[in-house]
């Protein structure tokens, strides 16, 4: 397996190319360039946290684990809009459209590339809140959540679980192989066949930190991790 090191290293030398590419309006190569330096970048976070990334799927997942904490939420869309780069930019002759699309991106890319490597120096860089971040004056504030009650009578709980495709298991269960981190519920495996609840209060459960996630991102605001609920 590749060190973080080395996809840092990777993503700076595309980062390069692309800019050379650009130089010589090789428009094709460009976003090539800059599409590979956002998976190496995505890749070191993941290695990093030591969680799956054979996929872009797997790379998203990797990203999100560390947005509200240590990264923007923009860096998401940089990484989303890198990967596509490749299909949008055809090999027609270049278009000063292209070129400054080319231009935007490589921008976003590099400050992708040095957040990423900021997190794993250990000095995260200070997240700048979007608009979309930013709860207006006018908007209710976020429900309190100290029950399970409290989620399941929200009147957008269904949304909620259809739009993050969840069930209604709340309960975080012990997850020695890194799912949650994928995006995923914990899974049975030969050395841990029935994966435990993560609580040792009956009273109480920790929350699924893929609810914990959706509520986060539906009410923009940040909750403790663990969150305890009373049962």
């Amino acid at each position: 397996m590749a060190t973080v090191s080395y996809h840092q290293a990777k993503a700076a030398r595309f980062l390069k190319h692309a800019q050379d590419n650009i130089a010589r309006r090789d428009h094709r190569r460009a976003a090539q360039a800059i599409a590979r330096a956002a998976s190496h970048a995505a890749t070191a976070l993941a290695v990093h946290r030591q969680t799956r990334h054979n996929s872009p799927r797997q790379l998203r997942w990797a990203i999100h684990g560390y947005v509200f904490d240590e990264l923007g939420h923009g860096h998401l869309k940089t990484f989303r809009e890198a990967c596509d780069l490749p299909r949008r930019i055809s090999s027609r002759p270049a278009t000063d459209a292209d070129r400054r699309r080319l231009l935007r991106l490589r921008r976003r890319a590099n400050s992708f590339v040095k957040a990423v490597d900021a997190i794993v120096a250990g000095e995260p860089l200070p997240i700048h809140q979007t608009r979309r971040s930013i709860r207006k004056p006018d908007e209710p504030a976020a429900p309190h959540f100290a029950t399970v009650r409290d989620i399941t009578t929200l009147p957008n709980y269904l949304e909620i679980r259809n739009r993050f495709r969840l069930n209604d298991d709340f309960a975080a269960k012990t997850d020695p192989h890194g799912w949650y981190q994928s995006g995923r519920d914990p899974r049975p495996f030969p050395c841990h066949p029935r994966p435990r609840n993560a609580s040792k209060n009956p009273d109480y459960i920790i929350l699924s930190p893929l609810w914990r996630r959706a509520l986060e991102k539906t009410f923009h605001v940040k909750l403790p991790d663990p969150l305890y609920l009373h049962a």
